[in-house]
């Protein structure tokens, strides 16, 4: 029996694989979002209390591969509107 690949399969698997130091890995983009960024001035006042910007409280909301990336920004338009946060993405990687 033959099974063929629906698109959004096929979106997950478009994953940038190399290897890694500790064997096959890939690339994947992180979705996160600023906690309390829906404040006036939310990033003066982290840096006011001695943050750097990277070290602003975050939460993730998603794990997406290269080919997700449409869905990926309306995931975070979604939840910029429905919290008022904001939203960034980070590139990194999983070992498999």
């Amino acid at each position: 029996m033959k099974t063929t690949l629906l698109q959004k399969d096929i979106k997950k698997q478009e994953l940038h694989h190399y290897e890694g130091r500790d064997g096959n890995a890939c690339v994947v983009y992180l979705l996160k979002a600023y906690v309390g960024s829906d404040k006036p001035n939310w990033e003066a006042e982290y840096i006011a209390k001695g943050f750097e910007p990277y070290e602003l409280e975050q939460v993730a909301l998603g794990v997406y591969s290269a080919g997700e990336h449409q869905e990926m920004k309306a995931h975070a338009k979604r939840h910029t509107e429905r919290t008022g946060e904001q939203t960034g993405t980070m590139e990194t990687y999983l070992t498999l």
